[in-house]
């Protein structure tokens, strides 16, 4: 797989993809003030509460789109995942950004 630059990434509808994932580049040194979901550390995808999740699809609506992915990889980095409601969302997004 090859990486085309710094700000593409995968959209997440195919199989195959020249760009990298959201996964794959959570190496980048970015970290977004969000300590507030630091709670959710370890928490599997599907067990987070109404609450919860409106509390990460606050964050998400309120940055930029375009540090979306950047904020995608820094939660990856610090083990927390992103609730399972929120990722046809969130590639969404991202698509809307490779467009």
């Amino acid at each position: 797989m090859s990486v085309q630059g710094d700000t593409e990434y995968c959209c997440g509808f195919h199989a195959v993809c020249e760009k990298r994932s959201w996964r794959e580049a959570a190496t980048a040194d970015l970290y977004y003030n969000d300590e507030e979901l630091d709670i959710y550390r370890g928490r599997d995808a599907e067990d987070y509460s109404e609450q919860e999740v409106e509390q990460f699809r606050d964050v998400l609506f309120t940055m930029r789109r375009d540090e979306v992915p950047d904020w995608l990889d820094c939660l990856v980095k610090r083990g927390v995942n992103l609730p399972s409601e929120l990722v046809s969302e969130t590639r969404l997004l991202i698509s809307e950004l490779a467009g």
